[in-house]
């Protein structure tokens, strides 16, 4: 009386998987459908933007119960609908609008081009309210919709096995290996410019879940800093006083281990820092925005980084954020070898023989980096044939991405960016 629609990118990440999901089959009866709501955090950012029936919809991958009558009429009123506009939506989403139609009388609004036919004319839909609502008086007290911690819906997560909870089965995921200390050491970079903003980060620093086994702060050669760093963190803590502007901080810090990551003192580090490794071959996994028009080239500063990055390899159509990118020490140093020989050591020849795009200027002022970057550095690696060996690079449009660092000074970086003028003029 019913069939388990286990899709392709479903993954049993327990023994006796299918064991428990027919105990969870006895203990919801009677359901019309038993499956999972989306469970990942990519939606966080746009939360409240997502219509109520994508919000709890139970996703495709669950269990039908093919005997009862509410998942007749729905499956039913999807052949109803096949011709028309409705078609166009995936059909447990579909169900979904239906019921909430029916139980909460919200119609949903479909995109107008959806709505034009062959002859660009507008297409009216029927009037299906009194009937879900028919089908919801009828069925809602019982709950036909029903959902089981034993399968967890992510829709395109990228995890590693902390993510996890009490489910047997994971849909729609990507299940990498965490961090190995015994494998991968780690620096953290902090750019300062004061003498101790950068304290608030250090102060936290044990209490977070980090891969930090060093840190170098970064600062001015005017800064004296007498702090004892022993009595905040059980992490060692070098100063490195500056020698070239802040700018070239991730070309210059003098780095040790065999990678390091960069953020500065706006900043603090995230709860969970959870890098990824591919299993197997143990290579970083490191978000990137793809260099599309919706996503960066409509953003002159983006769009600047882009063209700076096409220098190294002109085929490059990804964007890292500087704090998201695993460097590579080695690497690192012979990037920045050749950047500096085609930029100067202060970077001041970076667009020297070249105009940014959007004519750089903004009252001013250049708009686009000043220094190398994340997105220079993967550009760099591309052109040497070397990212892919040393990355899996994954689209964070597609698989979302966690800040390994969370900024709290926001306020602040925006008033010590200004000038003596501008600030007069707030």
């Amino acid at each position: 009386d019913g069939f388990y629609l286990m899709e392709g990118d479903s993954v049993p990440v327990k023994n006796y998987w299918l064991d428990v999901i027919m105990g969870e089959i006895k203990a919801h009866k009677p359901f019309a459908v038993l499956g999972a709501q989306y469970d990942g955090d990519k939606w966080d950012a746009f939360y409240e933007d997502i219509p109520l029936s994508l919000l709890h919809h139970t996703n495709g991958n669950g269990i039908y119960n093919t005997s009862h009558p509410l998942l007749e009429r729905l499956t039913g009123q999807l052949e109803v609908e096949a011709p028309c506009p409705y078609n166009s939506i995936p059909y447990d989403y579909r169900m979904s609008q239906m019921w909430v139609e029916g139980t909460l009388g919200i119609v949903p609004q479909l995109a107008t081009k959806i709505m034009l036919n062959e002859e660009g004319e507008n297409i009216t839909l029927s009037d299906n309210t009194p009937m879900f609502s028919k089908w919801a008086n009828r069925w809602k007290d019982e709950v036909p919709y029903r959902f089981t911690k034993a399968i967890h819906n992510y829709a395109a997560t990228n995890l590693i096995p902390r993510h996890l909870g009490p489910e047997y089965v994971i849909h729609g995921a990507k299940l990498y290996s965490p961090w190995d200390p015994a494998r991968t050491k780690v620096t953290l970079v902090i750019m300062e410019w004061f003498f101790d903003r950068s304290l608030n980060l250090i102060q936290k620093l044990d209490s977070k879940d980090h891969p930090f086994s060093q840190v170098i702060i970064m600062i001015p050669p005017s800064v004296t800093n007498t702090h004892d760093y022993t009595q905040y963190t059980s992490v060692p803590v070098t100063l490195q006083f500056r020698d070239q502007p802040d700018v070239m901080d991730l070309c210059t810090a003098n780095v040790e281990t065999e990678w390091f990551m960069i953020t500065n003192s706006y900043h603090l580090v995230s709860r969970h820092v959870d890098l990824m490794f591919t299993p197997g071959k143990f290579v970083p996994v490191v978000p990137f925005t793809p260099a599309t028009y919706p996503f960066c080239l409509k953003y002159p500063y983006c769009k600047e980084i882009i063209s700076l990055a096409q220098r190294w390899n002109p085929r490059n159509s990804k964007v890292v954020l500087d704090m998201d990118m695993l460097y590579h020490t080695k690497e690192r140093n012979d990037f920045c070898r050749e950047w500096t020989e085609r930029n100067g050591e202060d970077g001041s020849d970076l667009y020297a023989a070249h105009q940014p795009m959007r004519w750089k200027l903004k009252e001013g002022k250049i708009i686009g980096p000043k220094g190398p970057t994340g997105t220079d550095y993967l550009a760099y690696l591309g052109r040497e044939k070397l990212y892919g060996k040393m990355y899996k690079m994954t689209d964070r449009s597609l698989y979302g991405a966690r800040a390994p660092f969370v900024k709290v000074y926001k306020k602040e970086e925006k008033l010590d960016g200004m000038t003596e003028d501008e600030l007069a003029r707030r």
